[in-house]
C-alpha cells in the first residue's frame, strides 16, 4: 500500500542522489585533469563495460541479452530500467576517452614480407606484425553504438543523448562526417516525437531548442572542415527554428492565463538560449 510506495520513493530519491554525485565527480575529475584518478574511480564502480567484453552489432533476431560480458554490474545497470543509472553507465563510457584504458588487446596476424630469394635459398618465414592498437576514445565509440544497436536506452532521452555524445567522440576522433550521421539521429529522435507527444507551448518549445543546437553543431563541424557554403546553409535554418519557436510562444501565449506563469518563463528562457546559439553561430561563420 502506501508503505511500499514511499518506499519506492525513497528509494528512487536516493538513487538519484547517488547518480547526480558520481556524475560531478567524474566531472570534477575531468575539469582537472586528474585522469588516472577519473580510470580508477570508474573500474572502482564498474558502471561501465569496454569494446572487449561486448559482442559484435547484433543481428535482427539477437536480443539484449545475448550480450558477452565480463562485466555483468554494468549490464545490470543497463538493464535495470532505471533512467539514471542507465546514464551514469552512458557517462562513464565516453568519460573513458579521457583516460589511457585502451581494452582491445595488442593482436599479431601474419602478414607476409616479401623479399628477394636466391636460387638456392630457402624462404625465410613471415615475421607477425602487430597492428595498432585501437584508441580509447574509439572503443567508446564502439561501446554507446551497441548501446544503441540492442536497443537498451528505453527513452528518447537517453537514445538522443547516447547520439551527442558519440557525435562528439566522432568529432574528438576527426571523423567529421560519422559525427553528422550521428547528430541526424538526433534529428530522427526529435521529428520522432511528434506535436502529440510534446507539452502544449514548452514542449514544443523545448523540442525547438533541440532542433536549434543540433543545427549549430552540424554546422560548427561544417566550418571545422572548410565547408563556409554548406555551414551557413544549416546555421540557417536553425535560425529559422528559432524564428518558429519566438512564434508558436507570442501566439499561444495570447490565450494563456495568469497560471500559466511557469510555461512563460519556461519558453523565455528557451529563446533566450537559442537566441544565443545564433549569434554565436553568425558570429563563428563571419569569422570564419
Amino acid at each position: 500500500g502506501d508503505g511500499n510506495g514511499t518506499e519506492a520513493a525513497s528509494f528512487t530519491h536516493i538513487l538519484e542522489e547517488f547518480v547526480e554525485i558520481v556524475q560531478l565527480r567524474l566531472k570534477s575529475m575531468i575539469k582537472l585533469r586528474r585522469f588516472d584518478d577519473l580510470q580508477r574511480e570508474i573500474h572502482r564502480l564498474s558502471i561501465t563495460t569496454t569494446s572487449t567484453s561486448l559482442a559484435p552489432p547484433p543481428s535482427s533476431t539477437s536480443s539484449p541479452s545475448s550480450i558477452n560480458s565480463t562485466n555483468d554490474y554494468a549490464l545490470t545497470l543497463l538493464h535495470s530500467k532505471q533512467n539514471s543509472l542507465i546514464e551514469l553507465v552512458l557517462d562513464a563510457t565516453a568519460a573513458l576517452q579521457y583516460t589511457t584504458t585502451a581494452p582491445q588487446q595488442l593482436t599479431t596476424t601474419q602478414t607476409p614480407t616479401p623479399t628477394k630469394h636466391k636460387k638456392n635459398d630457402k624462404p625465410t618465414p613471415s615475421t607477425p606484425q602487430p597492428q595498432p592498437r585501437q584508441s580509447s576514445t574509439s572503443n567508446c565509440i564502439d561501446a554507446l553504438q551497441l548501446f544503441r544497436s540492442y536497443s537498451i536506452l528505453p527513452t528518447r532521452r537517453l537514445r538522443i543523448k547516447c547520439s551527442a555524445l558519440i557525435s562528439n567522440l566522432f568529432v574528438r576522433e576527426r571523423d567529421f562526417r560519422s559525427a553528422l550521421l550521428a547528430l541526424e539521429d538526433v534529428l530522427v529522435e526529435l521529428n520522432s516525437m511528434g506535436e502529440a507527444d510534446a507539452e502544449p507551448t514548452a514542449g514544443r518549445c523545448g523540442m525547438g531548442m533541440g532542433r536549434v543546437e543540433v543545427y549549430s553543431r552540424q554546422g560548427r563541424i561544417l566550418l571545422q572542415v572548410g565547408a563556409l557554403p554548406e555551414a551557413a546553409i544549416i546555421f540557417e535554418r536553425a535560425h529559422d527554428e528559432l524564428n518558429h519557436m519566438i512564434q508558436d510562444g507570442t501566439n499561444n501565449n495570447d490565450d494563456d492565463d495568469d497560471d500559466d506563469d511557469d510555461i512563460t518563463t519556461t519558453v523565455k528562457r528557451e529563446v533566450r538560449r537559442g537566441r544565443t546559439q545564433v549569434l554565436i553561430n553568425e558570429g563563428l561563420l563571419f569569422f570564419s
